[in-house]
């Protein structure tokens, strides 16, 4: 399925185009599929540690617990937010044309979707762009703001 008209031609007009098709993946990207540096009952596997008596019991890990001769509880990393980071190559192998379209357009209205999406997600985002050096980076932080500021860079790539 091809979301974008031909005739719309720069991406900051697309761009509501691409904030509608944003928001179905940042509603995918809500149930907690994200890792967070803090411990807790997620599903992802961190570590075992030594029992204390107020871990639940429910936790120890029986087969470390049989070899170490002690008691030892599973952690879990908890899902909490991503962090989203583009690294954008502006260099002339990038200007190619194939159908029509260059590599460096794709790249951006790529970029763009993803770029919203995690904006609406309340996501941290950041960017860097270069080409045989940087041209362009921030850090990852969230807000409109700086996603927008983002945005405006990739509008100014194709």
């Amino acid at each position: 399925m091809k979301i974008f008209d031909e005739n719309i031609d720069s991406l900051s007009k697309r761009s509501s185009l691409l904030r509608l098709s944003a928001g179905v993946i940042a509603e995918s990207l809500r149930n907690g599929n994200f890792k967070s540096a803090m411990k807790g009952q997620g599903i992802e596997f961190r570590d075992v540690r030594e029992y204390f008596p107020q871990d639940n019991v429910r936790s120890i890990d029986w087969n470390v617990t049989a070899r170490m001769g002690k008691a030892f509880v599973r952690q879990y990393e908890e899902d909490k937010e991503l962090h989203v980071f583009f690294v954008l190559d502006r260099s002339l192998s990038m200007f190619a044309t194939s159908k029509g379209r260059s590599r460096i357009e794709t790249a951006a209205e790529t970029a763009a979707l993803l770029l919203f999406a995690a904006e609406q997600n309340n996501s941290s985002v950041g960017a860097v762009f270069f080409d045989n050096k940087i041209t362009f980076s921030t850090m990852a932080r969230p807000g409109f703001h700086n996603a927008m500021t983002i945005f405006s860079r990739l509008c100014r790539i194709d």
